[in-house]
């Protein structure tokens, strides 16, 4: 019985892994660095994949190339680039996302059984089509980690499963969101909490002080090795104005941090209706007896994640991607309920049919119009989307004519897709300075003077960025204008040489 037994999980671990990838690479034809599509990457993801850039040839984040996400994010860009030039980032999108989905199955596998979890997976996992703007942001690769750390704290609480393994890949869970950006631990910060108080009250002293080690060695197998690595190259004291001050300037910048901008924020990612039915769904179901301090536990758990996203008081869509596997909980929680109802009481019956068609309803439409666009996708699969983009192809021609491929350029504003598909590394220390220069003015009083120093043969000025100051360094550097955008409009974008 033992042996059928093991044959029967690990069929269905083979079969939920499959049904994760599948999830993933059809979801992932949202992306515009897709294989198939190779159109331009959104702001952020050109961020990091400059940085990446800048690491193949020899530079280091922060110290030379600077930007104030985690230094994990770089990495997994790095990486992406080793596997294939722009578009591999797009296989290390698919490896996380996977991930994600199969413990987001294992979540609703503890109260559900397998077409549940995968109704309820697909239902949570929809949520994300919301947030992704454009993936390859820390947030993606953060969910993986989330999910699994849910079903570790989840499986312990609800059948007292655990094991040194667990608790380690817990701890190196924390440790990599930690590295990609900090206000995405609430599960950690919640759970452990909710664990630490679970065994004090039973009196398991021994096997929480064995919990407390195994997690914080999960924990340095993350840090201390970026830590090394940032120290031999004279990159820590970088790493930590860039990723802790810059970061606290950062958030209460523009008047931000008040109350009122928070508050907004916070209502603004809770207003979804997956999110809503999922409080909904945990409040609802705090009467029963034995799951009211998991689900307590887990309500808390919900408000901190938005509360911590919110600090910043801005609506970015992208925050909410830790949301998604957050949602798939509660959802299962009402699967478990429809699957255990033992009465013939039509009007219960009813109400689960009428929920259960209504999250449906919400996630067939979704999923049916990215399927639709599969065929057509691949039929055009040969034509790269960015090869149609006049501005882009315009500006490529410019900066291949003028500059040779080991030659910087420097792009003024925030469109570091320019260094990525020109395959050119950044003049000065500032691959952007829009939104840099706007919290720390010194920033661009130190781009500028690099910039004195560096004079590169080609800038390129965004649109809505030609400023004084810059007009003033390209008349006194005698740089000429190669193209514009609109040769009639001095704000669209224009290529300066010299």
């Amino acid at each position: 019985m033992k042996v059928k037994s093991c044959i029967c999980e690990n069929t269905e671990n083979i079969m939920s892994i499959l049904f994760s990838i599948i999830v993933s690479l059809v979801f992932l034809f949202c992306s515009p660095i897709h294989p198939w599509i190779v159109g331009k990457a959104y702001t952020d993801s050109s961020v990091f994949m400059t940085v990446a850039l800048m690491m193949e040839r020899g530079y280091m984040p922060y110290r030379d190339t600077f930007d104030h996400k985690g230094p994990f994010i770089y990495i997994l860009n790095y990486i992406g680039n080793k596997l294939h030039y722009y578009w591999g980032v797009w296989i290390v999108e698919v490896l996380f996302l996977s991930v994600t989905v199969f413990f987001m199955y294992k979540i609703a596998r503890l109260l559900c059984g397998k077409v549940s979890s995968i109704v309820s997976t697909l239902m949570a996992f929809s949520l994300l089509f919301d947030y992704f703007e454009g993936g390859n942001l820390t947030e993606e690769y953060a969910m993986p980690c989330i999910a699994s750390a849910l079903y570790i704290f989840l499986d312990y609480l609800l059948n007292e499963k655990l094991s040194k393994l667990r608790i380690i890949f817990a701890g190196i869970g924390l440790g990599i969101v930690l590295m990609l950006r900090p206000n995405m631990i609430a599960v950690w910060f919640v759970f452990c909490i909710s664990i630490f108080i679970h065994n004090i009250f039973l009196k398991k002293n021994r096997d929480l002080c064995r919990m407390i080690i195994y997690f914080a060695f999960g924990l340095m197998l993350v840090l201390l090795p970026i830590f090394i690595w940032l120290i031999l190259n004279k990159d820590f004291s970088f790493f930590w104005k860039a990723y802790i001050e810059f970061n606290k300037a950062y958030s209460f910048a523009d008047g931000r941090a008040n109350f009122s901008a928070k508050m907004h924020t916070f209502l603004w990612f809770l207003k979804t209706t997956i999110c809503i039915m999922s409080y909904s769904l945990l409040l609802i179901y705090l009467k029963k007896k034995e799951l009211r301090y998991l689900n307590i536990t887990y309500l808390v758990y919900m408000v901190m994640n938005i509360v911590l996203i919110s600090l910043a008081g801005i609506e970015y869509g992208h925050y909410g991607m830790i949301i998604v596997p957050a949602t798939v909980y509660p959802i299962s929680l009402l699967f478990n309920c429809i699957e255990n109802i033992e009465t013939n009481d039509i009007r219960i019956n009813v109400l689960s049919v009428v929920s259960v068609s209504f999250l449906i309803s919400l996630v067939i439409p979704q999923w049916l119009e990215i399927i639709t666009d599969i065929p057509v996708i691949y039929e055009n699969r040969k034509e790269k989307t960015i090869d149609s983009n006049e501005e882009i192809s315009n500006i490529m021609a410019c900066i291949n004519q003028y500059t040779t491929p080991d030659q910087a350029i420097s792009v003024y504003g925030n469109y570091d897709i320019i260094y990525v598909l020109s395959n050119r590394k950044h003049a000065t220390r500032y691959s952007y300075q829009s939104s840099l220069g706007q919290v720390v003015p010194e920033i661009l009083d130190e781009y500028f003077s690099e910039l004195y120093s560096e004079l590169p043969n080609v800038i390129v000025v965004q649109k809505d960025w030609h400023d004084e100051r810059m007009t003033r360094f390209l008349d006194d550097n005698n740089y000429s204008l190669l193209w514009s955008q609109d040769s009639e409009n001095l704000q669209s974008v224009s290529v300066y040489s010299r």
